[in-house]
C-alpha cells in the first residue's frame, strides 16, 4: 500500500506510531515514524495503520526541517521497562527470564544511558530471586522470607491464593478466579484472608453471573444475525463455516457437560447453548446468596492458630505441655490436613510428641 503525499490520516498514524523517529517540519510539525530511504525528492517512512498492518508514506524533503533517529538502545530499554518491579509470585525461572533479558541489554548497549537504570533493575530482580529461591514470596509488591513465610504458612498461604484469583479477575479471566476461589474457601475460610477477600469474591461472582445473563438475554437477537450472515455466504463457504461452528460448539459443549459431571462449579457454557447460560446465571445467584448470607467462624483463627502452634514448637526451651495444647487449638481451627500434618512432623523434629 503505497501512497505519494502525507495525507490527513498518514498523519493521524505517524503520531501514534511508537518507537521511531522524529521528523520535524520547518512549519513545526512533528510527526513519529521509521524513515526507511530517501527517493528522490522524499523520505520513505514507514507507518503503522494497525499492530498488523503498515504502510510506507513518501514525506517531501523540502517540507523537512529536522530528522532525528531512533537510537537503537532507546527501543530496546522501552521493551525491558516493565521488567521491574515484578510482579506477585513468580517462580525462579520467571525471575531468571527477566535477568537475562536485562543482562542482554547491558551486553548490547555498555554505555547506553539507560544502563544505570537497567543494573538498578537488574540488582532487584536478582535479590528478590534470591529471596524466592530461599523459599520467599512476594505478595502485594513485597517479598515475603522464607523464615517468616513458614512462621504465618497459613495466612500467608492464603493470601497468595487470594492475590492470584485477583490477578485473574483483572484479566477477565473469570472462571480460573472463580474456581481458584473454591479451593480458597475450602481451605482457608477460617483465615482473615478470606473473611477480608470475601466482598471481592462476591463482586468477582456479580461479573460473571452479569456476563451469563446478558450472552443468554440477546441469544436470540445474536442467533438471527449470525443465520443472517450464513445465509450471504456462497453455499460451499456457508457449508464449511457451518461445519466449523458446529465443531466448535460441540468442543465446548463436551468439555462443559466433563466438568458438570465431575463436579466442578463453575463452568464455561457455551454462548450458543442458552440453558446452559441461563443455567450459570442461577448458579452464579446461588452462590451470591451463599456468599452474602454466610456466616463466618471468627472464634477460631486458622492463621493465628497456625503462628501460635509453630511458635510454641520452635521456642527454646520446647514446652510439652505449650506444644500440646496449640496443637489441639490448631485441630479445633479446622486447619488443612496438610498444614495439620507440617506442624505435627516439625513437632516431632523438636523432639516432642504431638
Amino acid at each position: 500500500m503505497k501512497s505519494r503525499t502525507l495525507t490527513a490520516l498518514s498523519v493521524l498514524a505517524l503520531l501514534g506510531a511508537a518507537h521511531a523517529d522524529t521528523i520535524r517540519l520547518k512549519n513545526g510539525t512533528t510527526y513519529q515514524g521509521r524513515v526507511l530511504k530517501e527517493d528522490g525528492e522524499h523520505y520513505v517512512v514507514e507507518v503503522q495503520i494497525t499492530k498488523s498492518i503498515k504502510d510506507e508514506k513518501r514525506i517531501p524533503k523540502t517540507d523537512v526541517a529536522e530528522i532525528v533517529r531512533e537510537q537503537p538502545d532507546q527501543k530496546a530499554f522501552a521493551e525491558l521497562s516493565t521488567l521491574a518491579p515484578a510482579p506477585d509470585l513468580l517462580d525462579s525461572a520467571a525471575y531468571q527470564a527477566r535477568i537475562a533479558k536485562l543482562y542482554g541489554f547491558l551486553k548490547s548497549y555498555p554505555t547506553s544511558p539507560h544502563a544505570a537504570k537497567v543494573k538498578k533493575m537488574t540488582a532487584e530482580l536478582e535479590s528478590e530471586q534470591t529471596a524466592v529461591e530461599a523459599g520467599g514470596v512476594k505478595i502485594n509488591g513485597k517479598i515475603i522470607s522464607a523464615e517468616a513465610r513458614q512462621a504465618d504458612a497459613v495466612e500467608i498461604d492464603a493470601r497468595a491464593l487470594a492475590a492470584s484469583i485477583r490477578s485473574l479477575a483483572d484479566s477477565s479471566a473469570l472462571v480460573p478466579a472463580l474456581r481458584k476461589a473454591t479451593e480458597l474457601e475450602k481451605d482457608f475460610a477460617g483465615t482473615v484472608t478470606f473473611r477480608e477477600f470475601r466482598p471481592e469474591l462476591q463482586k468477582i461472582v456479580a461479573t460473571y453471573r452479569a456476563q451469563a445473563a446478558a450472552a443468554a438475554a440477546d441469544y436470540a437477537a445474536r442467533a438471527k444475525e449470525r443465520d443472517n450472515g450464513l445465509t450471504q455466504m456462497q453455499p460451499r463457504d456457508r457449508a464449511d463455516t457451518e461445519r466449523a461452528l458446529a465443531e466448535q460448539s460441540q468442543a465446548v459443549k463436551t468439555r462443559y457437560n466433563a466438568d458438570k459431571q465431575a463436579g466442578v462449579k463453575w463452568l464455561v457454557p457455551d454462548q450458543w447453548d442458552k440453558p446452559a447460560l441461563d443455567e450459570a446465571a442461577r448458579y452464579a445467584d446461588q452462590e451470591s446468596k451463599r456468599l452474602e448470607t454466610a456466616k463466618l467462624d471468627t472464634t477460631a483463627d486458622a492463621g493465628k492458630a497456625w503462628r501460635d502452634a509453630w511458635t510454641a514448637i520452635h521456642a527454646s526451651p520446647v514446652d510439652q505441655t505449650a506444644v500440646s495444647n496449640a496443637l489441639s487449638a490448631a485441630r479445633s481451627a479446622n486447619l488443612p490436613k496438610s498444614y495439620l500434618s507440617r506442624l505435627e512432623d516439625e513437632a516431632k523434629a523438636a523432639g516432642v510428641k504431638p
